[in-house]
């Protein structure tokens, strides 16, 4: 008794063929393919840039809370600011795209280059903007969190950006008020749209 092959059939002739796809059948296959992916491709790059820009918006957040909280925890002043190198704060604006961190202010005589451990500053957290392509911009260098309550002097912006910019309401912002809670929102503190660089 000999063994059937499973994938073949027999035709009209009855001939047994192998079965599998024609070229044509290939070809077609490939066209689908091709249209869904000019489809689809397109939502997918906004996909990852808004999580891109939710991920880097949220490591931010997470710092100025602890900064706050942290303040009103130890009873001492605390501080966020941009930094380059994450281990001492810059004193230009647009370095917020590089990294942040905060500290808590040290009761010692500092120098001007903070944070200083030497007078007591401690740092809680410093990150690194590792998301490609995600600006951060801000009025301000230095956000200062007042010890016994957390407050702020004035409403501060911190501006999110990608390479979408701002024209289709696609940038993000953290608007702290004077009390010091930080909240996402798509307008700054002043209610003005937001702008990107």
């Amino acid at each position: 008794m000999s063994a059937k092959n499973p994938l073949a059939f027999a035709g009209s002739s009855g001939r047994t063929r192998a079965g599998g796809f024609t070229l044509l059948e290939l070809m077609i296959a490939v066209a689908i393919t091709a249209v869904l992916m000019t489809i689809v491709a397109p939502s997918f790059r906004t996909t990852v840039l808004n999580s891109r820009r939710a991920a880097v918006v949220n490591e931010v957040l997470g710092t100025l809370q602890l900064a706050r909280s942290e303040a009103i925890k130890q009873n001492r002043a605390t501080r966020v600011c941009p930094s380059v190198n994450q281990t001492s704060c810059s004193t230009t604006a647009t370095d917020w795209g590089k990294g942040w961190l905060s500290f808590v202010e040290g009761t010692g005589s500092c120098s001007s280059t903070r944070p200083d451990t030497s007078c007591g500053d401690v740092v809680l957290r410093a990150s690194a903007n590792n998301y490609e392509g995600i600006t951060i911009s801000a009025t301000t260098t230095n956000l200062r969190f007042l010890s016994f309550n957390g407050t702020i002097s004035g409403s501060r912006t911190l501006t999110f950006c990608d390479s979408r910019g701002n024209s289709a309401g696609d940038a993000r912002a953290i608007v702290l008020d004077p009390a010091g809670r930080a909240r996402i929102g798509v307008i700054d503190g002043d209610g003005a749209a937001l702008t990107c660089p």
